[in-house]
């Protein structure tokens, strides 16, 4: 059987425990590509992310979630949502007992308000809303910068 992007995962399905656990992941690979090319689940927008994250997967999905490659894409992102994560968190430099003292009594932000924050704040946006459309690939390009950043201002003795 062809599987592609127009394949109904009901047709689909009764073949599917026959397929070798390779052949499914390649499936899985190709579903990805298909919607955002080479650079993965990194060329999907901001918005498709949080969304996604909330329970959302439009942005995941070509057709409803009708299709094989809907259907893969979405168990996909599930597993590389343990990637992002790992990747975020390698990015985030834990705050010294000084920066801890200075946050004192601020209110604490969830994951979604604080990439909100962060993007619009280094792409110097006009609005939340447009940190929607920039990629996930810009917002790890972008904690990468300020990590590296703030590394080297630690690292600066002071006088």
């Amino acid at each position: 059987m062809k599987v592609d992007k127009y394949t109904l995962y009901r047709d689909f399905a009764a073949v599917e425990p026959y397929i070798e656990a390779p052949q499914l992941e390649e499936l899985r690979r190709a579903a990805v590509v298909d919607k955002f090319g080479t650079e993965g689940f990194y060329g999907l927008t901001i918005g498709g992310l949080l969304d996604g994250m909330n329970g959302d997967l439009s942005a995941l999905q070509d057709c409803d979630g009708e299709t094989v490659f809907d259907r893969y894409r979405v168990a996909a992102f599930g597993e590389w949502l343990n990637e992002f994560v790992a990747v975020v968190n390698a990015l985030t430099l834990k705050p010294t007992p000084k920066q801890i003292r200075q946050a004192a009594g601020c209110k604490p932000l969830t994951f979604e308000e604080s990439v909100y924050y962060f993007v619009r704040s280094y792409f110097n946006l006009q609005n939340f809303n447009a940190v929607r459309d920039l990629t996930v690939g810009d917002y790890i390009m972008a904690k990468k910068d300020d990590y590296n950043k703030a590394v080297i201002d630690r690292n600066i003795p002071t006088i």
